[in-house]
């Protein structure tokens, strides 16, 4: 085996593990059923429970102010409507009981073939509501599940109050009609005569989780739930801490001040994060089981005897468009994860939105890079052609030289080299291509895995509706096959031993099948790519011939 077929073939090995990593160990949680039914719906009031004994530091509540039975309290919904999203306040826990988006963009991925407004509330038994908030000591105070009475209700906004031995918590939410934020603030007064002590305050944002049937990996012909996991920033951090049920590790606790907290599910993000520095000062990730994740924020509220104290917050509820998280603050546009490539999916993407800008269209937008990137590599792809057909013609003097050196490996590499310079080839240089492309291959993967932009945007609508998604009729990669098969006859080749035959017949057959559960912008691009090769190649033995005289220019 020659050197330039062991890099090739290094590559080709490298490439199937990475691929073959992330499908067999990526950890993919189970579906358990998901919001996408319909909004929630109320539910039974919570079991009775006994009065609770004083809060600290406050006298025992006097009979006729202790708070009534749980069973005597209706869980009273109210639905919010604006141009971006639908919700169901609830005042079980003063808390969400459905947000779901609007917009055809927004749809979640099709289950059984229909496609519903994505839900970002999921009730899980065991787990409070989001924004629903632990207020005060364990048994003392008010725990995420609590009922609540509304205080008051405006067309931006709506207010949760309860009151329990001497201490009044009021939990206040706003929105804006063109917004996906929502600003929360929980102010805690004490009544006089009591005495003053901390009152620990935890917000709280379960996971959601939603029936989808998705391609999560690279050789899953199956398709498979996308992943959703908890995560927290720290102020200051280089990146976001995430989490993923373990049955070792419960739960994770970060000391320090967070920027947000949160539930990331690729190109969805219900965040939530501290208005101020006084607000939290931890966060915590944890999980019932896999598909059961929480994430929440910690901090303390220090209301004086006959006085109160606020703590603010501001929760991002939608999908992962930089520029509403930009507009989010709080360092939110950092859930936006490209990983190891996220410098080239920067630019990818950049000029991604260049060409969508003039072609008002994605899919175009991917040939129009592919276009680009040919014309960029196209001098190192040309020189490949010129060294692998100058390869081709030296092979019978190769042959020669193994002939006469049989038994000196050493002194046939030294030989070859010899010839390869008095020739002027390079013979790695056939490999330089496929270097070039390989990053661009995995970061316009990365980028279409987590880019909001290419979610659920069309190339040809009826056949592909949706550029992250596998193409449904496996149209693309059938046609990427074939043509990756013509480019690799059309190129020249050095000699057509077995190894080569394995190369041009059985690489493209691998990558085929690796496609079929790919998303389809990224078979899009490597068959546009595929046919600018054809084309080139077809121009390269038009213009020098299997016969060109040697050291031929372009």
């Amino acid at each position: 085996m020659n050197q330039q077929l062991r890099v090739v073939v290094a590559i080709i090995i490298s490439v199937v593990i990475w691929i073959a990593w992330q499908a067999l160990f990526m950890e993919k949680p189970p579906v358990h059923g998901g919001p996408d039914a319909g909004p929630a719906t109320a539910r039974a009031p919570a079991a009775p429970t006994p009065p609770p004994a004083a809060l600290p530091g406050f006298p025992p509540p006097h009979e006729e102010t202790a708070a009534p039975p749980e069973e005597n309290v209706l869980e009273e919904p109210v639905d919010v409507s604006t141009p971006l999203w639908d919700a169901r306040f609830t005042t079980r826990g003063g808390a969400l009981a459905s947000f779901r988006l609007k917009g055809e963009k927004q749809m979640g991925r099709p289950v059984e073939g229909k496609r519903q407004p994505f839900e970002l509330v999921h009730p899980t038994e065991g787990m409070p509501l989001p924004l629903s908030a632990d207020i005060g000591g364990p048994g003392a105070g008010f725990a995420a599940s609590d009922a609540w009475k509304i205080a008051g209700r405006t067309a931006d906004s709506i207010s949760f109050e309860r009151s329990r031995g001497g201490l009044s918590v009021v939990k206040r939410i706003a929105w804006k009609p063109d917004s996906y934020v929502l600003s929360l603030d929980i102010t805690a007064s004490r009544a006089a005569g009591t005495t003053a002590a901390p009152v620990p305050v935890t917000l709280r944002y379960p996971s959601f989780e939603t029936p989808s049937t998705h391609s999560g990996g690279m050789f899953s012909l199956t398709p498979t739930p996308e992943v959703q996991q908890a995560v927290c920033l720290a102020r200051g951090a280089r990146s976001m801490e995430t989490y993923q049920f373990a049955p070792d590790k419960p739960q994770v606790t970060y000391g320090q001040r967070p920027a947000f907290a949160g539930i990331d599910r690729k190109y969805f993000l219900a965040a939530m994060a501290p208005a101020d520095d006084a607000s939290a000062s931890a966060c915590t990730l944890s999980g019932l089981r896999p598909g059961a994740l929480a994430a929440s924020l910690q901090g303390s509220l220090q209301p004086p005897a006959g006085g109160s104290a606020s703590a603010s917050f501001v929760a991002f509820l939608g999908p992962k468009d930089v520029d509403r998280l930009q507009a989010a603050d709080h360092e939110m546009e950092r859930s936006i994860d490209f990983g190891f490539f996220a410098v080239i999916c920067r630019v990818l993407l950049a000029v991604l939105r260049l060409f969508h800008g003039v072609l008002a269209n994605w899919g175009l937008a991917i040939v129009a890079l592919t276009l680009l990137v040919k014309a960029v590599t196209f001098p190192l792809t040309h020189k490949q052609m010129k060294s692998m057909e100058e390869m081709r013609r030296l092979a019978p003097k190769l042959e020669e030289i193994k002939k006469r050196w049989t038994g000196d490996q050493q002194r046939i590499n030294l030989e070859s080299m010899k010839l390869y310079k008095e020739h002027n080839v390079q013979p790695l240089g056939g490999c330089l291509p496929m270097l070039v492309q390989m990053p661009v291959w995995f970061a316009l993967y990365a980028t279409l895995s987590a880019s909001w932009d290419l979610y659920n945007e069309p190339f040809i609508r009826g056949w592909i509706g949706d550029l992250t998604a596998i193409d449904p009729y496996y149209v693309l990669p059938v046609l990427m096959t074939v043509t990756m098969l013509l480019s690799q006859i059309l190129t020249p080749q050095p000699q057509a031993n077995q190894q080569q035959k394995f190369l041009m017949y059985g690489m493209p057959l691998i990558f085929g099948v690796m496609m079929l559960a790919l998303p389809s912008g990224l078979v899009l691009y490597i068959f546009t790519n595929n046919i600018l090769s054809i084309g080139q190649s077809l121009w390269f033995r038009r213009k020098f011939g299997a016969g060109a005289p040697e050291g031929a220019k372009a």
